[in-house]
């Protein structure tokens, strides 16, 4: 919808030998981050 609306957005992905542990501890410090990403894998 930002897009569609003229908004510039970016996607932050982390990658290469330490997402694992970056995304563990984030979730960590967040756990209602885990809901988020277990709603956006479901669909």
């Amino acid at each position: 919808r930002l897009v569609a609306d003229g908004y510039r957005m970016r996607v932050y992905v982390p990658y290469g030998a330490e997402w694992y542990p970056y995304f563990t501890r984030r979730i960590a410090e967040r756990p209602a981050n885990a809901l988020f990403v277990l709603r956006q894998l479901r669909g």
